[in-house]
């Protein structure tokens, strides 16, 4: 898991997406979240498609570090 917040945050100041970060961390939330809820819906799940399911801890700390980044540009970012 430190390795993953790492990575995320090494990827998260890359400069060409310095513009975009904040529609990039929504689009991820928003993606993640659907997968998610895909990927456990039982009428899904009885058609015969079974995906995996992101481990609970794994997606907590991704929604848990995307939202407290999306916090920080908003304190950055006020008028």
């Amino acid at each position: 898991m430190q390795q993953l917040l790492k990575t995320l945050d090494y990827l998260w100041n890359i400069r060409f997406i310095k513009g975009f970060r904040s529609l990039l961390a929504r689009s991820f939330l928003i993606g993640v979240s659907v997968y998610q809820f895909i990927a456990t819906a039982k009428p899904v799940i009885s058609t015969g498609i079974d995906l995996p399911d992101i481990p609970l801890e794994v997606y907590a700390a991704l929604v848990a570090y995307f939202g407290l980044k999306l916090e920080q540009f908003a304190k950055e970012h006020t008028t």
